[in-house]
């Protein structure tokens, strides 16, 4: 994969960001910037998406404060009650990364009608990305919680996207 792909992938998300957001209740989705890069210090859903074309890592990336925030508007529980434990915020964070993927999906569908999603999985921590790795950014603001949606390419099969936990956050 290339820029060109990338930029495929990235150029799909904004308005499938809008979409789920109505669809699901979340609030009034604003897109804010496209950053090259990877923001540090945030937990989310990561999930990946393959097909004939390749394949990215997507990750819908947030402070837990914020995920509970969307969390409770898609379960439309009051953002004063008690918070969700851990499980049902991953569940649910996983929820909305599975809907955004779909929706990429369906749009790239033209261009690669072999898309596959995987599974979502929550990692509280950092993504470090090899030199073979390309990412980008998109921020988002929905009704004030503050949302990352990250897109990692692997452009050298040699190189690997790893996730950790990092003290340096």
């Amino acid at each position: 994969m290339d820029a060109q792909d990338l930029d495929r992938w990235v150029g799909s998300i904004g308005e499938t960001m809008t979409e789920t957001s109505e669809l699901l209740g979340l609030g009034t989705c604003t897109p804010r910037e496209a950053l090259d890069g990877l923001p540090s210090g945030l937990a989310g859903a990561h999930m990946s998406i393959t097909g004939s074309t390749g394949a990215i890592h997507l990750g819908v990336l947030a402070p837990l404060a914020a995920h509970q925030q969307i969390a409770k508007r898609m379960l439309a529980m009051e953002i004063e009650d008690e918070d969700l434990p851990v499980g049902d915020l991953a569940d649910a964070v996983g929820e909305i990364a599975n809907i955004i993927a779909g929706g990429v999906k369906s749009a790239l569908s033209e261009w690669d009608d072999d898309l596959r999603l995987g599974l979502p999985v929550f990692i509280e921590g950092n993504i470090e990305r090899s030199a073979g790795v390309a990412a980008r950014t998109l921020r988002f603001d929905i009704d004030g919680a503050q949302v990352s949606v990250v897109v990692l390419v692997q452009t050298n099969a040699q190189d690997k996207i790893r996730f950790g936990r990092s003290d340096a956050a």
